[in-house]
C-alpha cells in the first residue's frame, strides 16, 4: 500500500494505491471485489504478468568486512512468549552505512541496493534475531537486505543482527578445548 499523506494535522490520504503480487491469477476472485467495495474504489482491478521477479534477496552479504550499523534507536514489541512480559528487539533504526545522496546512480555501489536508498540518512532494520530490550548486543552488523518492485514503489527490508558464533565463518570461530569424562 502506497499514499500521498498531508504533513497537515488531519494527515489526510490524497492518493492511495493496494497492490498485490499474486502467483498467478486466482480462479474466485470475490475476496478482492469485496475489497474494492469496501474501500469504495471507483475504478475495477486488473491482473498483468510481472516480467521479472518482484522480490530480491541478499542474505549473508559477500566480503569479509560485514558492515556495522550504527544504532539510534530500537523498535521494541512486548511479547509474553516465555511468560515473562519482557520488551523484545524486533528492529533497529541506525545512519545509513550507505547514505551518499550526491552521488550518481553509477557510484552507488554495491548494485543489489535500490538506488533510492542512497538518499535516506537512516534504515530501519528488521532483527534477524530479536533479542530483551534490557540486553543490547555490543555490536550490529547488516545480515541481509530485500526489496521488492510493486506498481508505483519499491519496498525495502534491511536485516540486521549480532556477530556470534553461530553466524560466523568457521575461521573466525576460536578453538576451545573440550575435555570429556571425569
Amino acid at each position: 500500500m502506497t499514499s500521498k499523506i498531508s504533513a497537515y494535522e488531519d494527515r489526510s490520504a490524497s492518493y492511495t494505491m493496494l497492490s498485490f503480487q499474486l502467483a498467478g491469477i486466482p480462479l474466485d476472485t470475490e475476496a478482492l471485489k469485496e475489497l474494492t467495495r469496501t474501500f469504495d474504489v471507483g475504478y475495477s482491478y486488473h491482473f498483468r504478468p510481472l516480467k521479472r521477479r518482484s522480490v530480491k534477496r541478499q542474505h549473508n552479504l559477500p566480503g569479509p568486512n560485514p558492515v556495522q550499523l550504527e544504532p539510534l534507536a530500537f523498535i521494541v514489541e512486548q511479547d509474553d512468549v516465555f511468560g515473562d512480559e519482557r520488551d523484545w528487539v524486533r528492529g533497529l533504526v541506525a545512519r545509513n552505512p550507505f547514505f551518499r545522496p550526491d552521488s550518481t546512480f553509477a557510484e552507488r555501489k554495491p548494485a543489489w541496493i535500490p538506488p533510492h536508498v542512497f538518499d535516506s540518512e537512516l534504515l530501519i532494520c528488521d532483527m534477524r534475531s530479536w533479542h530483551p530490550l534490557d540486553e543490547p548486543r555490543q555490536r550490529y552488523e547488516l545480515y541481509g537486505f530485500q526489496s521488492a518492485r510493486t506498481a508505483d514503489a519499491v519496498m525495502v527490508r534491511p536485516v540486521a543482527d549480532w556477530p556470534t558464533e553461530r553466524n560466523r565463518t568457521i575461521k573466525e570461530i576460536k578453538p576451545r578445548r573440550l575435555i570429556f569424562g571425569g
